[in-house]
């Protein structure tokens, strides 16, 4: 909840800390919640962690997992990888001082 305390305070002051520190506790607590019916589809049955990335991504892709096949799950996947890439690449119009 620190980092989400400072963040929260560096764009809404402490009514924005107290709050962000407050949320980020209420999701660290109840994703692995949601998160361990999913993980038995890949393997994973009473394995979870108390991160947000790891409860947001396992849910995604255990739901994912039981509806769609592996391969549909890498093609979508590596999509995205792929277009993150692409984007990087993508020639920006420079900033200039008169804008």
């Amino acid at each position: 909840g620190a980092t989400a305390g400072v963040f929260g305070n560096a764009t809404g002051g402490r009514l924005g800390a107290i709050l962000g520190a407050f949320a980020h506790g209420l999701l660290i607590t109840f994703l692995p919640v949601f998160l361990l019916p999913v993980l038995g589809s890949l393997g994973f049955s009473n394995t979870t962690f108390s991160d947000t990335d790891f409860g947001v991504i396992g849910i995604t892709l255990g739901y994912m997992a039981q509806y769609l096949s592996k391969d549909v799950i890498m093609i979508v996947i590596s999509g995205i990888f792929g277009g993150l890439v692409a984007y990087n690449y993508i020639a920006k119009e420079p900033v200039t001082k008169d804008e």
